[in-house]
C-alpha cells in the first residue's frame, strides 16, 4: 500500500489523492481474466491503473478510467498526426498502428 499525494498535472498522470495498491501475480492461464476483472473494479471505483506497470489493460478500459484522454489525443493529433511516436502500449491502449 502507498499513500498517494496530490494529482499530477500531466494529461496521463497516475497520481491522485488516495491509496495505491500493487499486486504481483504469477502469469498463468487465468491471470489475464483476473487482471481484467480487477481493472473493472478499479474503473467502477473511479481509480487509475499505473500504466508503467501494466501489461493487460484494454483500450476500452483505458478510455473508461482516463477522463483526460480526449485532451491527450488532441495534443497527439496536433504534434504527431501520423503516429510516428508509438509503442506496444500505445498500440494496445490507443489503437496506434503496429
Amino acid at each position: 500500500l502507498k499513500d498517494c499525494g496530490e494529482q499530477g498535472e500531466g494529461l496521463l498522470s497516475f497520481l491522485r489523492p488516495g491509496v495505491s495498491v500493487a499486486l504481483d501475480l504469477p502469469v498463468r492461464r487465468t491471470t489475464r481474466a483476473l487482471v481484467e476483472a480487477l481493472a473493472d473494479v478499479v474503473i467502477a471505483e473511479g481509480g487509475r491503473i499505473f500504466l508503467a506497470k501494466d501489461a493487460f489493460l484494454r483500450a476500452d478500459q483505458f478510455a473508461a478510467l482516463e477522463p483526460r484522454l480526449a485532451a491527450f489525443n488532441r495534443l497527439r493529433d496536433h504534434w504527431d498526426p501520423e503516429r510516428r511516436l508509438r509503442s506496444a502500449q500505445s498500440v494496445r491502449l490507443l489503437g496506434d498502428p503496429a
